[in-house]
């Protein structure tokens, strides 16, 4: 199927030809004629110049009899070059294209059929960036732009294609300038096909690098605080910093972005120096128990944050997520060491969710063991699970720890780990996370011993 005219030269050369051999039979009659009165005795000088035209004459039939072989030895070579360039275009599955310098459509083989439901037709005449994804329109638009500063061309660019049904389909593409006799570029051809799964892989990526940098780069993270109770006091005395994004998606989907583009470290860092710029709208007594990877903690950022700060007091509590697995300890404990020294205290987070369990909790020795809500779901009908819970305060007391339930969601779990023996209490039941510096200061207010003192009075012993 064709898809755009093509100029031909050979009806306008075949007509002027034709005209042209009319007027030189015209002339050679007139020569004749004039050739015949010469040779009667009429010998005035227009009669001389006409019959010395008839020598002009054979000249210009040789020459024209010369040029229409070779155009018609050109018209053969092109027309061949065509029909393969045709036959090329209808067989292949990749999208075959030529454009104007500003990307208007001229030509377009059948491929885009099935790779953007368009027949060829439709397409002529129309600018591409019409046609693509509306994020990947300023991308396309910067191409052209240096390729039209460097006259280079551009290879295996993928760009997000609007499919005629409403979808979105990934293209890979590659595209080279055509230049007239000076070297300005007069237009663009190229082909175009179906991107493979690791080039949608690496655009993915690519789009999560973009994300996690302007996240950086403009600070746009929240902290949300999740207050931290007493069991033997029922008191406040610390809370859990959590990461907040502002798009709306989950904390643990943005690190996972970031881990996979190589920016986890900073973008942890950046929740860590939020958490403790938001820690001065607390109360000094409050801890403030933070999350840090294994990777993170030993960097000399990490250090040189967390130096940065009064450590004597026990205020400050690093989590070490039993999620990420710790492939050196004694690089980590090596970090941590000089810190804990001054004050800092180490907390294993989810305990009983993670890599390496009661492992983890050894070779690390933390300060404090943080139960995972999943041990804690419905703990109060679960023998399994209440005797994973002792284990788990049975370690801590031979490791001098201390042991906070997370995620405790309703009284009848409240009343289970007070009777496990927990010392601490974290989740729903008492206050749910938040990102608001008048909560976090009415907390000081609330008198938390109205539910803890009550199921710890009612809790078997």
């Amino acid at each position: 199927m064709r898809c755009a005219v093509k100029w031909r030269p050979a009806f306008g050369l075949k007509a002027l030809m034709v005209l042209t051999a009319v007027d030189m039979l015209i002339a050679l009659v007139v020569r004749l004629q004039a050739l015949r009165d010469f040779i009667a005795g009429d010998r005035d000088w227009l009669h001389l110049l006409a019959v010395s035209g008839l020598a002009v004459i054979v000249l210009a039939v040789l020459a024209m009899w010369a040029t229409w072989r070779e155009v018609r030895s050109l018209w053969v070579r092109i027309s061949d070059a065509d029909g393969r360039l045709d036959a090329v275009a209808v067989t292949s599955h990749d999208w075959h294209w030529q454009a104007t310098p500003d990307l208007v459509a001229t030509y377009c083989s059948p491929a885009t059929a099935d790779m953007i439901g368009y027949e060829p037709h439709e397409l002529v005449g129309r600018t591409w960036l019409d046609l693509l994804h509306p994020d990947d329109v300023r991308p396309a638009r910067r191409l052209l732009e240096e390729c039209h500063r460097t006259g280079i061309g551009w290879n295996d660019v993928d760009l997000r294609w609007r499919h005629r049904n409403g979808g979105i389909v990934l293209l890979q593409e590659s595209g080279v300038p055509v230049l007239d006799a000076e070297g300005s570029i007069v237009g663009f051809r190229g082909s175009r096909r179906v991107a493979r799964e690791d080039a949608a892989a690496r655009r993915e990526l690519a789009a999560a690098r973009r994300r996690v940098k302007a996240v950086l780069s403009e600070g746009a993270l929240d902290v949300a605080f999740q207050p931290i109770v007493d069991l033997t006091r029922g008191a406040w005395t610390g809370v859990e910093a959590l990461s907040r994004f502002r798009d709306g998606r989950s904390p643990d989907v943005w690190f996972a972005e970031a881990e996979a583009v190589g920016l986890g470290p900073e973008l942890e860092l950046l929740a860590l120096e939020s958490a403790l710029t938001a820690r001065r709208e607390l109360p000094r007594h409050i801890s403030v128990s933070i999350n840090a990877s294994p990777a993170l903690i030993v960097t000399p950022a990490f250090t040189s944050t967390v130096s940065g700060h009064v450590l004597a007091s026990g205020g400050l509590v690093i989590e070490v997520t039993e999620h990420a697995q710790v492939t050196n300890y004694e690089a980590v404990n090596d970090a941590l060491r000089p810190l804990r020294d001054r004050g800092l205290r180490v907390a294993v987070d989810d305990t009983g969710a993670g890599y390496a369990s009661f492992s983890h909790v050894l070779r690390l020795r933390p300060d404090v063991i943080k139960i995972d809500r999943s041990l804690l779901t419905r703990v109060h009908l679960d023998a399994a699970r209440r005797s994973l819970v002792t284990a788990i305060v049975l370690l801590a007391l031979e490791l001098d720890a201390t042991v906070v339930a997370e995620g405790v969601e309703d009284v009848d779990e409240l009343r289970a780990v007070v009777d496990l023996g927990c010392d601490f209490v974290q989740g729903y039941y008492l206050a749910r996370p938040d990102t608001s510096a008048d909560v976090w200061r009415g907390w000081a207010d609330t008198d938390w011993s109205a539910r803890v003192d009550a199921v710890a009075v009612a809790a078997p012993v």
